[in-house]
């Protein structure tokens, strides 16, 4: 692991895993990003590691210009996100990474990664009121997409929107059915007369991803070791997962666990206490 990583993972454990801004530097260093965004953003699964440090736009470069050298750090793009109608969004970290499915030698098309952290799993609204995160994290992402357009930007071309997505790790209060689980939300056809066969990257611009953690005894995928390892600042752990690990069969990739919804096989105890917190 770079010397730079260390010293980032260093500083946020001083203070734990209160999400300040010492913690929040720790994911805004792509070498502490890559291992997550292979797990959780469909787009990378079976990537390297090295690929996906080398997709995040570390300094807002635009172009497929390929780079040698890998800056870990990000420069983020704004996080604040104002508008003259709605309320003030500020997102964690912010920033744009290219989409290899999509790319060509000739045209580069990117991803707008939104990753958000949550200490509780049902925050309190302005009155007072449980809410989950989900709703939340759906406004966000189309904050984020409806920012591609309007004023701000002087564009108008609906053609050149790009995916928006949007990450969430929440990590306290957990209901037991639901802690190690991730769980992705996206746009998908519905045909209700007929069958009109659109490609799928004309209406996939919108994708949430809840990483829900829990207790160590119950984990079922390496991502969240390596979520434990990054909060805890566990070095020894992390290395496992970096690009200079020796064991390929740690690659989080190999244990893909994204878990495309609707999902309907919660447990009866996620089920009553959803219903209890939400009136539902």
């Amino acid at each position: 692991m770079r010397a730079e990583s260390i010293q980032d993972i260093l500083s946020a454990g001083e203070l734990g895993e209160k999400y300040d801004q010492a913690a929040k530097r720790v994911w805004r260093n792509r070498e502490i990003l890559a291992p997550l965004l292979q797990t959780c953003v469909e787009e990378y699964q079976g990537e390297s590691i090295e690929n996906i440090m080398r997709y995040i736009d570390a300094d807002s470069i635009s172009d497929d210009t390929p780079v040698s050298d890998l800056p870990v750090q990000i420069v983020g793009m704004a996080t604040e996100m104002n508008s003259t109608t709605e309320r003030p969004v500020t997102f964690d970290t912010k920033f744009v990474a290219k989409n290899p499915k999509l790319s060509t030698s000739e045209v580069m098309i990117r991803l707008h990664i939104i990753l958000d952290f949550q200490n509780k799993f049902y925050p309190t609204d302005s009155d007072g009121k449980t809410y989950i995160i989900e709703d939340r994290a759906s406004y966000y992402v189309a904050r984020g997409l409806s920012s591609q357009l309007g004023p701000v930007t002087k564009k108008t071309n609906y053609r050149d929107l790009e995916k928006v997505i949007s990450i969430w790790i929440v990590s306290e209060d957990v209901p037991k059915g639901l802690q190690n689980t991730i769980t992705a939300y996206e746009m998908t056809p519905r045909h209700i007369v007929g069958n009109a066969d659109i490609p799928r990257e004309y209406y996939d611009k919108m994708e949430t991803v809840i990483i829900r953690r829990g207790k160590n005894g119950n984990m079922i995928a390496p991502v969240f070791e390596y979520l434990d390892a990054v909060f805890s600042s566990d070095i020894e752990t992390m290395d496992k997962f970096t690009p200079a690990s020796a064991n390929p069969s740690m690659a989080l990739n190999s244990y893909f666990v994204l878990v495309k919804c609707p999902c309907t096989d919660f447990s009866a105890n996620a089920k009553n206490a959803f219903a209890k917190n939400h009136g539902r």
